[in-house]
């Protein structure tokens, strides 16, 4: 995998590409936003923090859950043969990956943090850092925890659209019950299980509690109405908890190895069920 990514220029370049205008992209939209407590400027740097969990979510996972069960046959053909356990393939999957998944990651989280002006959010300049170097953690773990679910989901299907199709009823919920498109608060209690094997709930948390907890003294243009003083009260009014951040910590954690280890397995039940199936015929 790693050879192939980096054999294939067109492919590499693509990767390159993407990150690279995705980052000019967000960093214009939202380029240098005001530190104030107005609503439509919170508003907008809590849907940056979206747009970013989404993207690199999707961006991580969309491509890799269409892709693994075209490469299926050869992978199941080559381990039928002798060439290799389904064990072997895929961990060698995720060490491949996983160079990738750091690099464009970082590159994506460190241009959007320092252009919208997340930095400038913070008390002082080594604060500043602090949280860009915990945004970029928070990426790279985005990036791995849609690593370890594509993974794991498309393990079962034999094509791709039925893949993505799985991965899609899973992620489009998630995304609704994360923070940003209805208050946690607000949730219906028939949806709150959503709202609790969410991904993107802890994650998005954990983004919004780095970024305002120690944000304060928002400031207030003159005649403007500013309901937010400091980042206490921005996260108050969307009902997190800066003590949230450690249990999202270990939530997203838990996630991401089950995701990996129930990958392997339905991989390895799924290739030991075809060849009894084979062997029958």
């Amino acid at each position: 995998e790693t050879l192939l990514r980096r054999r294939s220029k067109l492919l590499f370049k693509a990767l390159i590409g993407r990150t690279v205008i995705l980052t000019v992209l967000v960093g214009l939209v939202w380029f240098q936003m005001p530190t104030e407590g107005s609503l439509p400027i919170i508003q907008s740097l809590m849907g940056v923090l979206t747009f970013v969990m989404i993207n690199l979510f999707m961006g991580s996972g969309a491509g890799l859950v269409q892709s693994i069960p075209l490469l299926k046959p050869a992978i199941l053909r080559d381990h039928y043969n002798g060439m290799h356990s389904v064990t072997a393939w895929y961990w060698s999957k995720v060490l491949a990956d996983l160079p990738f998944e750091i690099a464009f990651p970082s590159v994506f989280m460190t241009g959007v943090f320092w252009l919208v002006g997340f930095g400038n959010l913070a008390a002082s300049a080594s604060e500043a850092v602090e949280n860009w170097l915990v945004m970029v953690a928070l990426g790279v773990a985005t990036a791995q925890t849609a690593n370890a679910f594509a993974l794991m989901i498309s393990a079962v299907p034999k094509d791709s659209s039925a893949a993505f199709l799985l991965f899609s009823a899973f992620v489009f919920p998630w995304i609704f019950y994360s923070g940003l498109m209805i208050n946690y608060d607000d949730i219906p209690v028939y949806f709150v299980w959503l709202h609790w094997t969410s991904p993107f709930k802890f994650i998005y948390t954990m983004m919004v509690v780095v970024i305002f907890e120690r944000a304060d003294g928002l400031s207030c243009p003159a005649g403007e109405v500013c309901p937010y003083r400091s980042g206490l009260d921005v996260l108050k009014q969307f009902s997190i908890d800066p003590k949230d951040k450690q249990r999202s910590v270990i939530a997203v954690v838990a996630f991401f190895l089950v995701c990996r280890v129930l990958g392997w397995y339905l991989f390895a039940f799924v290739t030991a069920r075809r060849a009894s199936a084979s062997r029958r015929a």
